[in-house]
């Protein structure tokens, strides 16, 4: 039986090394041994004598044997890896296991035309007046109706009517009619505000625990810090963010102001108002820029994208328009173009910054010849610049 000849090899243990049986006499009498085996006699022998402790063919049968390759996919069942351990708020684990484990997370679905990802903590930037509220909630209906996902929508810009406004038609007087995955939170004010901005995100993550949603956007970011020039106050507001991010597993969306800029060059990273460490900590950042061509076309252009490639560049930026289809006030693509060829020519925005220079130092209190002295032009260009500035005020 099976277990005596486990106990003849065990015996052979204790032979001295010249009574040992040679490598090939043992695997003769192995296979010999092993050519009648049988499933049922084993498992009756099994049953029959409970004293299998002490007896192991490992180092006769296995030593010589190959190590069996295991597949990606059928790696380590313990993904949490026996190596895995915390020290405070840091998780260690071997490279390998690393992979594995990622292996067995589902890939991230494009919550947005591969500008922005499941999972991610993005931002989208633009100038005033250009739409990047408007795309925003486009993009909050595109998630709750196609993708079915329960999207809480924190919009600190527009009240209550001018929402409705913004999502009635005209002509009929028929609003656009929204997911009820779709939540929108504003600030209550009959309640009063909380004395410090750190309690939004206080009851954002409580809202979301709550409601058990998967996407927050938030419409905008000062709101939740009006001190993000400082690096240390983005730090702590974007550890806060990362922090929601991951300890409920979220997609975040922030939307951020870009300040003046030259029209003549195309957005970069530099465009995005607040500190530089704002930009550091997004996975994904997109912005949308208005043509100086056609003050109707607006475009598209993915600034960083840390889970994907960027397809959206300065050679092919999404182009489009803002249009009211069906109450449903959004931008509609319309195809790819180089950004260039939205830009203004260097000589206009050169004068559209002497413009604006002229007119803020007069505000400040400067004279028209105190002017002209400090920007290098003469009296009378001054003169014409904020006679100009004042025709248009009145004109509006």
């Amino acid at each position: 039986m099976f277990v005596n000849a486990m106990r003849e090899l065990d015996a052979l243990k204790t032979l001295g090394a010249s009574n040992r049986p040679s490598s090939a006499e043992l695997t003769e009498q192995s296979e010999s041994d092993f050519e009648t085996f049988d499933i049922d006699d084993f498992s009756a022998d099994c049953e029959s004598d409970n004293d299998m402790s002490g007896y192991s063919i490992a180092p006769y049968c296995c030593d010589s044997l190959p190590p069996t390759p295991v597949a990606n996919d059928e790696a380590s069942s313990t993904d949490k890896s026996t190596d895995a351990k915390t020290i405070g708020y840091m998780l260690f684990r071997k490279a390998n296991n690393a992979i594995r484990a990622g292996r067995l997370k589902s890939m991230p679905k494009a919550l947005y035309d591969g500008f922005w990802n499941e999972g991610e903590l993005a931002c989208l930037f633009a100038d005033s007046n250009v739409g990047k509220s408007i795309l925003s909630v486009q993009i909050a209906d595109h998630i709750t109706r196609r993708l079915g996902k329960k999207v809480h929508y924190y919009d600190f810009e527009l009240s209550e009517k001018q929402f409705q406004m913004r999502y009635t038609d005209e002509q009929t007087d028929l609003s656009y009619t929204f997911s009820d995955l779709l939540t929108i939170a504003r600030f209550d004010h009959s309640a009063g505000l909380a004395d410090e901005n750190g309690d939004v995100i206080d009851i954002i993550e409580r809202a979301a625990k709550e409601d058990e949603c998967d996407v927050i956007i938030i419409d905008n970011i000062s709101v939740l810090n009006n001190q993000l020039e400082s690096g240390e106050a983005a730090g702590r507001l974007m550890a806060r963010l990362m922090e929601l991010k991951h300890s409920m597993n979220l997609s975040v969306l922030v939307i951020a102001h870009t300040p003046k800029r030259d029209l003549s060059q195309p957005i970069t990273q530099n465009d995005l108002a607040g500190s530089k460490r704002l930009f550091n900590f997004f996975d994904s950042v997109f912005a949308m820029g208005k043509s100086a061509t056609d003050s109707d076309i607006r475009y598209l252009k993915q600034i960083k994208a840390r889970n994907g490639r960027i397809i959206y560049d300065t050679p092919s930026v999404l182009m489009g328009e803002i249009v009211k289809e069906e109450a449903m006030l959004k931008f509609v693509e319309r195809t790819t173009v180089n950004e260039y060829s939205l830009l203004k020519s260097a000589d206009e925005s050169s004068q559209s910054i002497k413009l604006q220079r002229i007119i803020s130092l007069s505000e400040q209190g400067m004279s028209c010849r105190e002017i002209a002295e400090q920007l290098g032009i003469s009296k009378s260009t001054v003169s014409r610049a904020l006679s100009k500035a004042k025709a248009e005020r009145e004109n509006v």
